[in-house]
């Protein structure tokens, strides 16, 4: 999708008159609404989109602490330490938590449609 996603941004910059940069802010706002709203995800979460590779990711700020009270803002030591051996307790760390992409959506709809009275 990497390249793609790049040549949508210049073809749509290039039609419409508009920088690639207000298109990148533009679909970064759209992915990270989409994330808020589909996944129930931490308000805090913000979208990292390469504008040179087309690749993004959906990160949240998590508290590193001994033992974890709050899931959604909170990590534990040892699992902050699986990613990086130098995070102490009180380190505030940015976790992806991009979605996996889901195929069935496409499938569905059209199961839908079809069934749908003519």
């Amino acid at each position: 999708m990497n390249k793609e996603l790049l040549s949508a941004i210049e073809y749509l910059s290039k039609e419409k008159g508009v920088t690639a940069d207000v298109i990148c802010d533009s679909l970064e706002a759209v992915l990270i609404t989409a994330y808020k709203k589909e996944y129930d995800g931490n308000p805090n979460a913000t979208v990292r989109l390469d504008r040179l590779t087309g690749d993004y990711s959906i990160v949240s700020p998590k508290t590193v602490v001994a033992e974890v009270a709050d899931e959604e803002n909170e990590i534990s030591l040892e699992d902050a330490r699986a990613i990086d051996k130098g995070y102490e307790e009180g380190d505030e760390i940015l976790v992806d938590v991009t979605p996996k992409l889901r195929t069935h959506c496409r499938t569905g709809s059209k199961t839908s449609h079809d069934s749908a009275p003519s």
